[in-house]
């Protein structure tokens, strides 16, 4: 369930469903443990994401079979290196932002001059997509300002017939 993989920075890391190995980042994605349901996961945490899920991402996709939860606590100063996520994962990137704010910033993956940076508020909830989850790479800088956070990710798997994550780069 959870790790404190090399990838990471070493901080405190909880993964249900999909997940990335955190020692070997760049791996392709494991698949959920048999018989590990969502469920398992703590009960406030699953209301949360259940109730997420149901009114923003969507409601039609099996969590059970095709979701990545990944839940980040960060202390300070820590922050994340520059990164594109997964190929493997869909196109619609889920984050809830709890503690204190962060902000993230976002670069073109071959104009590095395209840079611009999101303030994101304590207790947000926000998403991206398209462009900006494909064409751009995304980190928070270290800091000693960064206050205490956890981040609570959630991503869809597109899964081929040989039961693998297939990856969906465009």
């Amino acid at each position: 369930v959870g790790g404190q993989g090399k990838g990471n920075g070493r901080r405190p890391t909880c993964q249900f469903g999909w997940r990335v190995n955190l020692d070997k980042p760049k791996s392709p994605l494991v698949p959920p443990r048999p018989g590990a349901k969502f469920e398992d996961m703590p009960t406030s945490i699953y209301k949360l994401l259940a109730r997420i899920l149901e009114k923003f991402v969507m409601p039609d996709v099996n969590c059970e079979t095709h979701g990545a939860f990944l839940l980040n606590a960060y202390r300070p100063p820590q922050g994340i290196f520059w990164h594109t996520d997964h190929g493997e994962y869909d196109d619609m990137v889920c984050v809830l932002s709890l503690g204190g704010y962060v902000t993230i910033v976002f670069r073109h993956k071959v104009d590095k001059s395209r840079e611009f940076h999101i303030f994101v508020p304590a207790r947000s909830l926000f998403f991206f997509w398209g462009e900006l989850r494909w064409d751009y790479e995304h980190s928070i800088e270290k800091s000693a300002s960064n206050p205490h956070r956890v981040s609570y990710t959630y991503r869809t798997v597109k899964i081929g017939t040989d039961g693998k994550a297939k990856d969906n780069t465009p």
